[in-house]
């Protein structure tokens, strides 16, 4: 689980920094989702 955020470290010179923490908190809700996760589900986490 460590090798996403420094996945997405190589992305900040790309990305603005908030659309990363948004990213970071919809990956983290996907991994620790025990149900299918839908677009539905994403758009309320972000």
């Amino acid at each position: 689980m460590t090798e996403i955020p420094a996945l997405l470290q190589s992305t900040v010179p790309v990305v603005r920094v908030t659309t990363l923490q948004k990213l970071r908190h919809v990956i983290y809700g996907m991994l620790i989702s025990n149900q299918q996760v839908t677009m539905l589900e994403i758009s309320r986490w972000t």
